[in-house]
């Protein structure tokens, strides 16, 4: 059965996930087998480099299958090194426009910012103003449901005060 991820989306109990796929013809001959099997869910992140070749299959595999794109969920992560205000929009935007203008899950992928020590106060700015922008995704529903990545359980609450505060 689904699993639900605190708001209405369901997302199914099995996906695929892509880290380090970044050829074109493995990754249409993987999410081919993928769909084939009944997989509908399909794990991504910006610094895979792989989006756009997913999306790229999926724009044939899915018509294939008798399928749309609401019948595949499609999570994604934000690159550490788009942190801000800025960057985090253009990021977010880029990987929404293709996935036909929505991602059902965004996740911060680490808390940290690329290239600045973690105890920088400018981080926690950076961070939060990523969250921010996030949240505006959110609202107009180009994302369904975000959250963070490569937390420990033990840090979640940690996590949850320095992203929110």
């Amino acid at each position: 059965p689904p699993v639900g991820v605190g708001t209405s989306i369901q997302l199914p109990p099995v996906g695929i996930g892509t880290f380090q796929l970044k050829e074109e013809k493995t990754v249409y001959d993987i999410l081919d087998v993928a769909l084939s099997i009944g997989i509908r869910l399909i794990d991504t992140a910006q610094c895979y480099n792989n989006e756009h070749l997913i999306s790229k299959a999926l724009k044939c595999l899915l018509p294939k299958y008798s399928l749309n794109r609401c019948d595949v969920k499609i999570v994604s992560k934000l690159h550490p090194k788009f942190h801000g205000r800025i960057k985090s929009h253009v990021a977010i935007d880029n990987t929404v426009s293709l996935f036909d203008g929505y991602v059902d899950v965004m996740l911060i992928h680490w808390p940290g910012v690329t290239k600045i020590k973690s105890d920088d106060p400018v981080v926690k700015i950076l961070r939060r103003e990523s969250w921010e922008v996030i949240e505006s995704f959110l609202q107009v529903g180009k994302i369904k449901a975000i959250g963070v990545f490569k937390l420990q359980v033990s840090s979640h609450e940690r996590a949850v005060r320095l992203l929110c505060s």
